[in-house]
């Protein structure tokens, strides 16, 4: 499980972070989308983690805030995005805290996670289709 939260989730949300902070709405609405699809897969892999529904946990806890932060993106407003963003991130933690792993702690990334991903430039591409 951790190994696909870790390959999987944690550079979406640090990318959709970027994102936002470039005001690069499309890519924002790439990266989230790629997000919910890769909680869904980490559901449809491991559908049951020790006594929890993976799919109805993540479900139930995340479900509202991806459409609070598709929201955000559709309405390209920096402060509502950076809303959305907390809310998803509080999401993580929640589930963390509701699957018994409360000590692994997400957090909304500092400027150190641009250096993460220094081959890409998150800025809007004028005129991209």
């Amino acid at each position: 499980m951790d190994d696909l939260m870790t390959m999987l989730i944690q550079p979406r949300h640090i990318k959709l972070w970027l994102a936002g902070q470039q005001r690069n709405w499309k890519l924002a609405g790439f990266e989230l989308n790629e997000l919910r699809g890769a909680l869904v897969r980490i559901g449809q892999t491991i559908p049951k983690y020790r006594n929890f529904s993976v799919e109805a946990t993540v479900g139930s806890i995340f479900q509202p805030k991806i459409m609070a932060m598709n929201g955000a993106i559709a309405s390209q407003n920096p402060m509502q995005f950076n809303q959305a963003f907390n809310e998803l991130t509080g999401a993580c933690n929640d589930c963390h805290a509701g699957m018994e792993h409360d000590f692994l702690v997400i957090k909304v990334p500092d400027a150190s996670a641009a250096t993460m991903y220094a081959n890409q430039d998150f800025r809007p591409v004028p005129g991209a289709k």
